[in-house]
């Protein structure tokens, strides 16, 4: 024979495969593999499970087909047999590829006879995601073999040998043969090996290799007798032991082509479906009633055809040609119960009132019941149908539970419970009551009467082939569409606007509506539609947070889950309790004769609740719950075991650490070991304008006094909040630090700030020791150690220089300790041990309350326990309203992705708890119009986190509303809103937006299973933590001055009364005028940044300046230079109201020198 006929014998195999694998898929719902082959006696037969495959208990008034994929590479080999066989005819060449694609073919034969049912040919594939792809020549037995086919010839081989021959010593003997290690064969082995998993079966053909049978034995590689040999032999040799190595390797090898299979017959077709029956219990799905009800059944129905309707048409000439009460009485049992669920009631109830004619409402009327005697409806063959369903439709709940082992059903289940959440046209999860009523039957294995064909066919798809029933019971009916037909009035243009209705989602009869001139859109209809969008789907969207298998990260997440299975929490069995939720099942006792003996009915309609011991029935009502606790302990031993040995050590280690770093410092001075005192970033022994009072009283000891301290890490970040004077310059957002050039700083200068920019001290903090000289002048600045202090040209009373410190015992700031022991053991429960969600809340709530009190964010150092304790059960009660408001809702739903949920949710929680140590360096401190304004770069801060809210904002509200719940949300922050407004209308006071009222704000919005509502509540969890953490609960209701703090007010300005030169040193000033009496009473005056008056006289004398210092001396300065400075040098006046020894805001810094020189404030107030 020639290759033209073998490759034409080809080509018509290759198209009777084609058509049978379509074949078979379009028999087979969900199902584009083909046919699963046999070949017997040269015939091919299909298996048992094709069968069984095509047997989908499915009534069909019209014959269904299914999605029919052809076999993928099949029309690339077709289009390759008949190029050749044209090359071949025309170019009558002695060489062809013929006999390749011959071979080819009997590969494929073959495998279609061991390893059914074929995948693809000529494809690329990989067992790993994202892992190297291969090229094979057939994929068969459900992608796990494949076949590669490799045509190589001996003397290529032979050549490739020699190759490699060429560059070895001739005059030494190797002691291995390199080539049988290195070679076209093993490298195409180790490819295929590196795209498999190890589960795949793999295999080589060389159809154009062969081995001797009797060839020689091989000697020993390192012999000369190997090395010797013909070239030929030898390369016999070799390929022997290539094959052996890929064999070692894992991988099969078949030398020479498969036996080629005479094949007498074509390949069979899929059998014809059997004869289905319908259950004796039939359920109707809406479309189904209106297709018994309609005209168009019964003979009834007007001129359709004369309509503007289609669908209408084509509905009566199907009913002419295949009626369909016949075909259903055909079927149907005598007698048979219809039943049909609530929601299929009520619709079919709405359809037909609304859109029936007279006589389709009565037949309704009598299908629905009661039924009368004197009430005959248009009934087509109604007798018949009287002995066929004596009974109305009945009425069932749709939740019923399974009756019997059916896995068809069960699939179907599964597959309708993915479609719920679909939204295409014509999808099941857009016909809610069709959903129900095939939940229904389905549960309880009856057949569903329906008019759906996109929807049979959708969820036939989705539930994949099906396993051979159990039963011979149809689980399905399908029929045509029937609809219901009524004629409205004529228009006043003389159109008949026809109004036709079929709930069957394949047809287009409810398109129609009636014609009605288009209404002008008025602000209540906007209005309506802006209703009708925040009420949501009418169906509830479940938000999905299942990874794509894609996603590079899934292989990492499945291998961790295993890893960590043994140590990680997981739910205990289910208790199999009698009478259980399992085994609730709703027998139809009302509907169909009850056979069970009494004992079983009992158990049935009657179902127990008993407990598996009696001292849980018995005991007190708290026993079940000790029951539960012991059940989960004695299931996850180890989990707990660790999880409690992990939460001890933690705690003491916890406690030792805080105790070492906040309670213990030791000071060794000149005078001996000593106990710091503990300061604060902002400690300092002077405070800002009149708070020292008169002469700086309050402020004493000025000198002669030395003091130990110890200071915490980061202070050279804490700066001013509100802008401060220092003689007459204002300074804000930085350390306040005055003077330090010749080491010696005034008394107002923030100490720890001070000691670091002296060199005392360092980033981490530490101790030191420092004592007060009194009076100094004339502080100089400078740029020390990264921080920068600022000048004050005149005379202050109180300064301090640092002493050297000898020794120092647990000064620095160790709290890095904690953070690491903290964020490693959150870490490995979050990520190792797993625990059950609530317990890593309440794990998270207590570490991080303690972490910010204790180690981030002191309220004051050393740490006030006490008044940490006194906030911590207020705390944990809004805890437990976070977790059953939001976090319950969104943890326990990413359990099948603890890397990526607990890498995210740790992270960002951690940001939300440290969230004044991350952002420290954003310039923005308070939510405050002042602040905003004053603090450079605040407002572009502002902007950036308003954008970024305001997406995330978007993102929760579209999934608020596909949840349906937005109507509740915006009634409860709108009410939340108006009571702010209300509070923001108390007189004297003002609304402060804490972190964590807002971060309580928000969470709610947070409180669904999404990767982004995780990331929110996460952060917003972390936030509350922090604010509660490190200022408590403070109101949202605050006095306007504890808003203010050291901010100005807005109170009035009293006024100088100098000119620019005077003939002595006295300052002079207005008097408070008549209209203010009422609000003040006398002057503050601040000289040189110190209060030396108050009073009601509008006069001050330099000269008494001298007096003050007089009794103020210095331990570092001769009272002759004060003196001198005083007289000479320049002085800060600052002037205020008072009033009852309160002063309000003062003035601007105006100058003046003893000679009586006066420069006027400029207009603002400090």
């Amino acid at each position: 024979m020639t290759s033209v006929a073998f490759l034409q014998e080809v080509l018509a195999s290759v198209d009777d495969l084609a058509a049978a694998y379509v074949s078979w898929n379009a028999a087979v719902p969900g199902w584009s593999y083909g046919p699963e082959l046999m070949c017997d006696q040269s015939q091919w037969l299909p298996t048992r499970a094709s069968v069984g495959r095509s047997q989908v208990p499915l009534i069909s008034e019209k014959p269904i087909h299914w999605t029919a994929a052809p076999l993928p590479g099949l029309a690339s080999f077709r289009h390759a047999v008949q190029a050749e066989i044209q090359f071949i005819e025309q170019s009558h060449a002695q060489s062809s590829n013929a006999p390749y694609l011959c071979d080819f073919w009997h590969e494929v034969l073959y495998a279609l006879a061991h390893s059914s049912p074929l995948v693809a040919l000529n494809t690329t594939v990989s067992a790993h995601e994202r892992g190297p792809r291969v090229k094979v020549q057939i994929v068969s037995n459900l992608g796990q073999c494949w076949t590669r086919l490799v045509p190589l010839r001996l003397d290529a081989l032979l050549h490739e040998s020699r190759a490699v021959d060429a560059t070895r010593d001739q005059d030494v003997v190797p002691s291995q043969d390199d080539f049988v290690a290195n070679n076209t064969l093993i490298k195409i082995a180790k490819e295929l090996l590196a795209s498999s998993d190890g589960k795949i079966r793999v295999q080589m053909v060389l159809p154009r290799m062969t081995l001797e049978p009797e060839r020689p034995a091989a000697p020993p590689v390192g012999s000369s007798d190997y090395w010797a040999a013909p070239e030929s032999v030898r390369l016999q040799w070799r390929l022997a032991a290539i094959i052996s190595r890929i064999e070692l390797l894992g991988v099969h090898v078949h030398l020479g082509v498969a036996r080629p299979l005479v094949q007498t017959g074509p390949f069979p077709r899929p059998p014809l479906p059997p004869t289905w029956h319908p259950s004796a219990i039939l359920n109707l799905d809406v479309s189904a009633l209106v297709a018994l009800c309609s005209d168009i059944t019964h003979g009834l129905s007007p001129n359709v055809h004369g309509h503007a309707n289609r669908a209408l048409a084509e509905q009566a000439a199907h009913e002419e040609k295949h009626a369909l009460l016949p075909f259903l009485a055909a079927h149907l049992h005598e007698p048979t119960q219809l039943v049909a669920t609530d929601q299929v009631l009520e619709k079919f109830a709405t359809i037909v009132t609304t859109l029936g004619s007279p006589s389709e409402q009565a037949r309704a009327q009598w299908l629905m019941g009661p039924r009368h005697k004197d009430h005959v409806p248009p009934w087509r063959n109604l007798a018949q149908w009287e002995r066929l369903c004596p009974e109305p439709v009945r009425r069932v709940s749709y939740d019923t539970g399974p009756v019997d082992e059916d896995p068809y059903a069960d699939a179907c289940l599964s597959a309708l419970a993915q479609l719920r959440a679909c939204t295409r046209p014509k999808s099941l999860g857009q016909s809610l009551h069709t959903w129900h009523a095939l939940q229904w039957g389905l549960r309880t294995r009856t057949t569903t009467l329906l008019a759906h064909a996109h929807g049979v066919r959708e969820l036939t798809e989705a539930a994949g082939p099906p396993i051979v029933p159990l039963h011979a019971e149809a689980l399905l009916w399908l029929i045509q569409p029937r609809s219901f037909v009524s004629s409205s009035r004529q228009d006043d243009q003389g159109l008949c606007a026809i109004r036709a209705r079929s709930d069957s989602s394949s047809s287009t009869t409810g398109c129609l509506a009636d014609v009605t001139p288009p209404r002008p859109r008025t602000v209540r209809t906007l209005g309506r539609r802006v209703w009708d969008w925040i009420q949501g789907p009418m169906e509830p969207q479940k938000e999905l947070t299942d990874i794509p298998r894609w996603w590079p990260l899934t292989p990492l997440e499945t291998g961790w889950l295993n890893l960590t299975a043994r140590v990680a929490w997981s739910e205990p069995p289910p208790i199999a309790l009698p009478g259980g939720p399992d085994d609730e099942y709703i027998y139809m006792d009302e509907l169909a004769p009850d056979t069970r003996d009494e004992a079983s009915l009992e158990r049935t309609t009657k179902p127990s609740r008993e407990c598996l011991s009696e001292t849980v029935a018995s005991g007190p009502p708290g026993s079940a719950w000790w029951y539960h606790l012991g059940r989960d302990a004695r299931h996850n031993s180890l989990h707990w075991l660790l999880l409690c040995a992990t939460c001890i050590a933690w705690l003491f280690a916890f406690a030792v650490l805080v105790d070492n770093a906040w309670f213990h410092p030791m000071v060794k001075t000149s005078t001996g070991w000593q106990t710091p005192m503990s300061s604060s970033c902002t400690t300092t022994f002077w405070s800002r304008n009149a708070e020292c009072g008169l002469n700086g009283a309050e402020c004493a000891p000025f000198s002669d006094a030395r003091y130990a301290f110890q200071c915490p890490s980061g202070c050279e970040k804490t700066t001013l909040l509100n802008p401060r004077q220092v003689g007459n310059e204002s300074y804000n957002y930085m350390p306040l630090i005055v003077g330090g050039n010749n080491g010696t700083y005034r008394g107002d200068s923030f100490l720890c700030a001070a000691a670091q920019h002296a060199g005392v001290i360092g980033r981490r903090g530490g101790c030191g020791s420092l004592r007060l000289v009194g009076t100094y002048d004339h502080y100089a600045p400078s740029l020390q150690h990264g921080l920068q202090s600022v000048p004050f040209e005149s005379v202050f009373p109180q300064s301090f220089q640092f002493d050297t410190v000898l020794d120092q015992k647990n000064c620095t700031d160790e709290r890095w300790k904690m953070y690491v022991l903290n964020a490693v053991l959150t870490a490995f429960v979050t990520l190792v041990l797993r625990p059950m969600p609530i317990f890593l809340f309440w794990l998270l709530s207590i570490v991080g309350f303690w972490h910010v009190n204790l180690v981030s964010e002191l309220r004051d150092n050393p740490p006030p326990v006490g008044e940490a304790v006194g906030d911590f059960g207020a705390y944990l009660f809004v805890c437990f309203v976070i977790w059953y408001a939001a976090v319950r809702h969104i943890w326990p739903h990413f359990g099948h992705v603890p890397l990526q949920f607990g890498c995210t949710m740790l992270g960002l929680w951690w940001i939300g708890v440290l969230l004044d140590v991350v952002f420290a360096d954003v310039p923005l401190q308070r939510l405050e119009a002042r602040d905003i304004e004053q603090q450079p770069g605040a407002l572009s801060s502002l902007i950036v986190i308003v954008l970024v809210v305001f997406v995330l904002a978007i993102n929760q509200v579209r999934v608020v509303r596909n949840a349906g719940v937005l109507p509740k949300f915006i009634t409860l922050y709108v009410v939340a809103a108006v009571i702010l407004g209300l509070c923001a209308a108390v007189p004297g006071e003002g609304i402060r937006l804490h972190h964590y009222v807002i971060s309580l704000a928000l969470l709610p919005g947070c409180a669904f299973p999404t990767w982004i509502s995780q990331f929110c509540a996460a952060f917003l969890f972390g936030m509350f933590i922090n604010g509660i953490g490190r200022w408590g609960f403070d109101g949202l209701l605050q006095d306007e001055k504890t808003i203010q703090g050291d901010a100005t007010g807005f109170s009035a300005l009293p006024s100088f009364a100098m000119n620019a030169t005077a003939e002595n040193p006295v300052i002079r000033w207005n008097p408070i005028p008549p209209s203010r009496t009422g609000q003040w009473d006398s002057f503050a005056l601040l000289v040189d940044d110190v209060l030396r008056y108050t009073g009601p006289q509008t006069t001050y004398n330099l000269t008494t300046l001298i007096d003050s210092y007089r009794q103020a001396p210095s331990d570092v300065m001769p009272w002759s230079k004060i003196l001198h400075d005083l007289q000479t040098g320049v002085h800060y006046i600052r002037l205020a109201y008072s009033s009852g020894g309160s002063p309000g805001d003062f003035t601007q810094t105006a100058l003046a020198w003893m000679n009586g020189t006066f420069v006027p404030p400029p207009p603002g107030r400090t």
